[in-house]
């Protein structure tokens, strides 16, 4: 179901950036309909990021049911994780609707355009946000699993990988030096 969603969530790109070469056209027709395009793209996103969530939501109520309380605890953290985080992503991409909503004119748009508070406040901090947050609480620590690429190691394990990363940049620096 991850890589269905993935898949949408790729193609609302292509949509969107479909859209935005249209925008850079000097013929202002091809440019409103490049907006409409991106926009679209930015609607679509949006529809699939609720889908999604209407999936996690779902899934929240099954584990409650079928799974032990240690897992229900998990996958409760995981899905308010992913709640705050697809939230952020949805401001942004609401942001992104209303600035892009009228066209190049708009008295929305200028105004959007005009001011960089509203970027950074509806535009980077909800991505920042939602970078730090799946950064908080990263789903490979709730779901390794046996064919998981994030190995689990004990703290132990952990400081002589970090010796041993550290030793091999020290040593390879060393060596870039002396051929010099």
């Amino acid at each position: 179901m991850a890589l269905c969603w993935v898949i949408l969530d790729i193609f609302s790109f292509i949509v969107q950036i479909g859209g935005g070469l249209l925008v850079v056209s000097k013929n202002l027709n091809t440019k409103k309909t490049g907006l409409r395009i991106y926009t679209g793209g930015l609607a679509l996103q949006l529809f699939f990021i609720l889908f999604f969530t209407f999936l996690v939501y779902t899934f929240q109520k099954r584990v409650k049911v079928e799974a032990s309380s240690e897992h229900q605890r998990q996958a409760k953290k995981l899905a308010i994780t992913l709640g705050a985080s697809l939230t952020f992503i949805c401001i942004r991409i609401i942001y992104r609707m209303l600035e892009f909503a009228g066209d190049f004119q708009s008295k929305l748009t200028q105004e959007l355009w005009n001011h960089e508070v509203y970027q950074y406040v509806l535009d980077a901090v909800p991505m920042l946000l939602a970078l730090i947050t799946m950064n908080v609480v990263h789903p490979g620590t709730i779901i390794p699993g046996d064919k998981s690429t994030f190995k689990q190691f004990t703290p132990m394990q952990n400081e002589e990988l970090h010796q041993r990363e550290k030793n091999a940049v020290s040593h390879s620096s060393a060596e870039g030096v002396m051929v010099h």
